[in-house]
């Protein structure tokens, strides 16, 4: 009897993680269901005749470690045999932590499209899997983060507004502020500041990822703009006048690239910009490829580009 229930609990909860795993279907930062298997929902175990079959669900293999194994919370940057971290180090697992933040928005924003939200303690950094170079990334988009846990996620109201308070409240957003708790004495930190020139540079360029070390208030996590902040930077307020010519500018512009470019390379190019607004790769990348296929003929429309995405 007992055996019968718990196999019909494990059913359910089956059940219900391939439902969330089909509503995630597509969305950037999930692990996703294997495309031939999606609709079983058995695994049989065993040898020959000796066949044990349980609920299951069948997952694409997510690539790469978890977020735990690669950062030590507990030690800082470079870990308890590392005092003294170089400026590399610190670049390189800052670059990862902006890659995460990046990915785990990106998730929960999907996540938020179809009314699902985790409930206040996931993602855990355990279920947080990355893949990227040893050593010497300075980007986050060289690496791949995948979220591989969909059991927490719980409905939410579709129309409720995308909040990166989640991602701050969560157990993962505590692991990554214990990180620097850890790290900031390895760094000399003093009132906010280190007198160490290579680790003030790298610091620099990471000034966007302050909402999440240092917890801002939840009044100033809304979601689209902290997107906004890690994946393009501060930007300057604008009056709304200044906003509207800015849209009149880019319409503009829209249509002579249209024109010049052609539908195929016009596509292309929004293609790349998808992909820049999504973290997939950062502005730099997207200027390098859209110079393939916008020059040298068009070397003044190349030039347009790089001005209105940089602002």
């Amino acid at each position: 009897e007992q055996d019968a229930l718990i196999r019909s609990e494990m059913a359910s909860a089956a059940a219900e993680e391939r439902l969330r795993l089909q509503r995630l279907s597509g969305a950037a930062g999930w692990c996703q269901l294997v495309k031939e298997l999606g609709s079983e929902v058995e695994a049989a175990v065993g040898v020959g005749c000796e066949l044990t079959r349980y609920p299951a669900v069948y997952v694409d293999k997510i690539e790469g470690v978890p977020l735990s194994q690669l950062l030590d919370a507990g030690s800082g940057c470079g870990g308890e045999e590392d005092e003294t971290p170089s400026p590399e180090r610190l670049e390189h697992e800052m670059s990862m932590i902006k890659a995460v933040a990046t990915s785990c928005l990106l998730a929960m924003r999907g996540a938020a499209a179809v009314g699902l939200g985790f409930d206040g303690t996931a993602p855990f950094a355990e279920h947080v899997w990355v893949q990227g170079p040893p050593e010497g990334a300075r980007r986050a988009a060289d690496w791949s983060v995948v979220v591989g846990e969909v059991e927490p996620l719980e409905e939410r109201d579709p129309s409720e507004r995308f909040s990166a308070k989640d991602l701050v409240r969560s157990a993962l957003g505590e692991w990554l502020r214990e990180w620097w708790r850890s790290t900031a004495p390895k760094l000399s930190i003093v009132d906010g500041r280190t007198p160490h020139e290579g680790y003030a540079r790298v610091l620099g360029r990471y000034g966007v990822l302050n909402w999440l070390l240092f917890g801002w208030a939840d009044e100033q996590l809304d979601g689209e703009s902290i997107l906004q902040l890690v994946q393009h930077g501060p930007v300057s307020e604008r009056s709304a006048e200044e906003r509207e010519a800015a849209q009149r500018r880019w319409a503009a512009f829209t249509q002579e690239a249209f024109v010049r470019l052609g539908p195929r390379r016009f596509d292309e190019m929004n293609a790349q910009i998808g992909q820049m607004n999504d973290g997939e790769i950062s502005v730099d990348d997207l200027l390098a490829r859209a110079r393939y296929f916008m020059c040298p003929d068009n070397e003044d429309l190349h030039a347009a580009l790089g001005q209105m995405i940089r602002g």
